[in-house]
């Protein structure tokens, strides 16, 4: 998985929640544009969701799911 991807299914139009899984099996369901953001260097990127925040680096992203296609990875 690329920043890149994600940024990407961060601005989609009309955004669509996704969800993000990750090598050790979790998932966090992005439920508006305003409860992710990215690191500048592209590295780490937080969620925030009910149980609080999360810090997530992106080499451990396995998927985006939710998205249109041409989207991000679905």
């Amino acid at each position: 998985m690329s920043i890149d991807e994600i940024r990407q299914a961060m601005h989609q139009q009309p955004f669509l929640p996704f969800t993000v899984h990750t090598a050790g099996g979790q998932s966090f369901l992005v439920r508006h544009p305003d409860f992710i953001a990215t690191s500048p260097a592209g590295r780490l990127f937080t969620v925030w969701d009910d149980a609080g925040h999360h810090i997530l680096d992106v080499g451990l992203v396995t998927q985006l799911s939710g998205l249109r296609t041409g989207a991000g990875v679905e």
